[in-house]
């Protein structure tokens, strides 16, 4: 048996006003980060997505931050999306920013592990 699954965390957040909601009209959307990691056993596998999601505070609806500006036709370019998941990014406190790098860290430290068992098996077969 085998458990895997994805861990996740939220930070930052910015509110938008004087767009309203298709749903529940309610006129305020607000920007979060979510940091997801991917795990087997506990163990983070996948290192950390970062995607900037648009929620609607009273319907809960998501969506994201490249669907908001296509739907909204806000205008904005690649860069000004970066620049806001960046500034949401900023506002983690130090506990998260720990979890995040940490999650990140060893999911790359899994897949380097992985290939070089990889590469010591093309090796050996090789050599036999």
């Amino acid at each position: 048996m085998i458990f895997y699954g994805v861990k996740t965390l939220t930070g930052g957040q910015k509110t938008l006003t004087g767009l309203p909601c298709e749903k529940c009209d309610k006129d305020t959307i607000v920007l979060t980060n979510h940091y997801a990691s991917g795990h087997i056993f506990w163990i983070p596998v996948f290192g950390v997505v970062i995607k900037t999601l648009a929620v609607c505070p009273g319907c809960n609806r998501t969506m994201t931050l490249k669907q908001l500006n296509k739907k909204y036709h806000l205008g904005l370019t690649d860069g000004q999306m970066k620049d806001i998941r960046f500034e949401l990014d900023g506002q983690l406190n130090a506990e998260k920013r720990k979890i995040v790098n940490r999650r990140n860290t060893l999911g790359k430290l899994s897949w380097y592990i992985v290939l070089a068992l990889f590469i010591l098996l093309v090796i050996i077969s090789f050599l036999f």
